[in-house]
């Protein structure tokens, strides 16, 4: 069940889907879940999904400099 759930959320993302209408379509608590995705190319997913994955990698590296 997990590979067709994956598949089907891989495809959204790669038809235009933001981040965050998966998050709330597939019912994920936090955004961190979503980076499970961050394996797609640039060139497959949406602007909007690009620039979240980008934001949220620049914050956990900012994170781990401080600690």
């Amino acid at each position: 069940m997990h590979h067709i759930r994956h598949g089907f959320a891989t495809k959204l993302l790669k038809n235009g889907m933001t981040l965050k209408a998966l998050k709330e379509l597939l019912s994920h608590n936090d955004i961190k879940t979503m980076m499970r995705y961050g394996h797609l190319e640039a060139s497959d997913v949406s602007p909007e999904a690009v620039r979240i994955f980008n934001e949220q990698n620049a914050a956990r590296r900012k994170v781990k400099k401080a600690a």
